[in-house]
């Protein structure tokens, strides 16, 4: 199951974070559970980082609330039904609350839910998630398009998430936002999350240092979060 984690959550140069992460985990009957979360309020427009919040602040109580229901059966459409459900609430609330007070916030999320052996990535937005160890897959599409983010939580008519589904095997997962990869390569985050490099928990903690210096050495001035999750079977 997932051994440790570790994080970076760096403001850069902006006014404040509008970013919000969390990382959960449940022992239940029907297994352990562990629910990752980054969540990047939309650029340019009001209230990011109360929209980032409050996206992670639902999806959170519907990991404690909702889902150990859900794992007793087992079932992937209902699980993703369910998560596709609470999306879309965060959604229609965060317009609701923006309509009350004549302004427009959203935000991406990007999820990885692991329940024992399996996983559940979940995305809107261009909040990016990867698959670590010997080799380093980026598992989520960004939706993007020529005018910005093309899909998103709390603006415009809701989207679904894009949800991929797979074995959670040895390795482990490396979610970021773009305050990150618009100025790391994919080869500078494999230096990190790749097997023998990421072995041991301070080996990890230094290299996500060093990502996040290294970004903001190139000029990043976006806010920078990133969540490793280090999986062993």
């Amino acid at each position: 199951m997932v051994a440790y984690y570790l994080c970076a959550y760096e403001k850069g140069k902006r006014e404040k974070n509008e970013d919000s992460l969390a990382i959960h985990k449940i022992h239940t009957k029907a297994g352990e559970a562990v629910l990752a979360l980054i969540c990047d309020g939309c650029g340019g427009h009001h209230e990011g980082e109360n929209a980032s919040g409050y996206a992670v602040e639902r999806l959170s109580a519907w990991f404690y609330d909702v889902l150990p229901g859900l794992m007793k059966g087992r079932k992937r459409r209902v699980l993703q039904a369910s998560i596709q459900n609470m999306l879309f609430r965060i959604h229609k609330r965060l317009k609701e609350y923006g309509e009350e007070k004549q302004i427009k916030l959203g935000t991406t999320v990007s999820g990885v839910l692991i329940l024992d052996r399996t996983y559940v990535v979940f995305w809107l937005g261009d909040t990016r998630v990867y698959r670590t160890g010997r080799k380093l897959k980026q598992l989520t599409r960004p939706h993007i398009s020529g005018k910005g983010i093309s899909r998103c939580l709390g603006m415009g008519s809701f989207k679904k998430a894009d949800v991929l589904c797979g074995r959670a095997a040895n390795g482990g997962f490396f979610i970021c936002s773009d305050g990150l990869t618009g100025t790391v390569s994919e080869s500078d985050i494999h230096g990190v999350t790749a097997k023998g490099a990421g072995e041991d928990r301070e080996s990890i903690r230094k290299g996500l240092d060093t990502l996040v210096k290294t970004a903001l050495g190139r000029g990043e001035g976006d806010n920078i979060s990133a969540l490793y999750l280090k999986l062993v079977r």
